[in-house]
């Protein structure tokens, strides 16, 4: 009789094994099919956002412009004082660019994309002499506008070409 015990609970470890190890696979499955998912949508609400930025800059930018590319101009109903590529001088009593206000002034929404928050810094490149607002999500998905031409760029985009064509496109994209 225990032989027989011994026997049955052989057969079952013998099914339940790898019955285990499949649901295990699945559920490993399930996840990271979840986490695509996940960061697919908040790549697409990344890029509407940087989309609708881009959008209000240029408006603003083109308003500058047929009005005569006035030192200000009234937006949001109050006087700002514009730069010299049609972008408002935000600058701080410190001297740096104010990037939350530029936030303000574009989007007029808070700084966040599905609840989480946005961070924005101001920057400067000494060897370009230029500055720019980063607005970061992540350490990897970012963008810039660049405060001396009014250009925006995303760091998305260059990371999702590398995750598509390797190292090569990468190196396309510097050169």
């Amino acid at each position: 009789m225990p032989e027989n015990r011994q026997l049955d609970t052989e057969r079952r470890m013998f099914y339940f094994l790898p019955a285990l190890a499949v649901i295990m696979v699945l559920a490993t499955v399930l996840l990271s099919s979840q986490d695509d998912a996940k960061r697919e949508v908040e790549d697409s609400a990344f890029n509407r956002l940087t989309n609708n930025f881009l959008v209000r800059l240029n408006m603003v930018r083109t308003q500058w412009t047929i009005h005569g590319r006035p030192p200000q101009l009234e937006l949001e109903g109050t006087l700002m004082t514009m730069g010299k590529f049609g972008i408002p001088d935000l600058r701080t009593p410190y001297g740096s660019y104010d990037c939350h206000e530029l936030w303000r002034l574009m989007l007029a929404q808070p700084m966040e994309i599905n609840q989480r928050p946005i961070s924005a810094v101001a920057m400067v490149d000494r060897r370009l002499h230029g500055e720019y607002c980063r607005y970061l999500i992540s350490e990897e998905v970012y963008f810039d506008v660049d405060l001396r031409h009014g250009t925006l760029s995303q760091r998305a985009e260059k990371l999702r070409a590398i995750q598509q064509n390797g190292d090569e496109a990468l190196g396309k994209q510097l050169n």
